[in-house]
């Protein structure tokens, strides 16, 4: 027994709509991959943006805190400071 395989090129009208309709679908869905990809980079860059200025507030917060503590403790310290003045 010998088998042979024929190959029939010859597409249908249905057959070539169905290509193209595919094709279609496969360009849309890439140029959409795409700008997801692009979208997803430029949220990627503005998130670790956000996240540096995130830090540089919290450090300058806990500078600011030290500061009033100090500053609490200082105006404690007035009224004998002003009674030691006075004497």
């Amino acid at each position: 027994t010998s088998f042979r395989i024929v190959l029939d090129w010859s597409f249908s009208s249905h057959d070539r709509v169905y290509a193209d309709l595919h094709l279609d679908v496969v360009l849309y869905l890439s140029a959409n991959i795409l700008l997801m990809e692009q979208k997803v980079t430029t949220q990627h860059s503005e998130i670790q943006k956000l996240l540096t200025e995130n830090q540089q507030i919290a450090v300058t917060h806990v500078a600011l805190r030290q500061e009033l503590a100090a500053a609490q403790q200082e105006i404690q310290r007035m009224p004998s400071i002003i009674l030691g003045l006075q004497k």
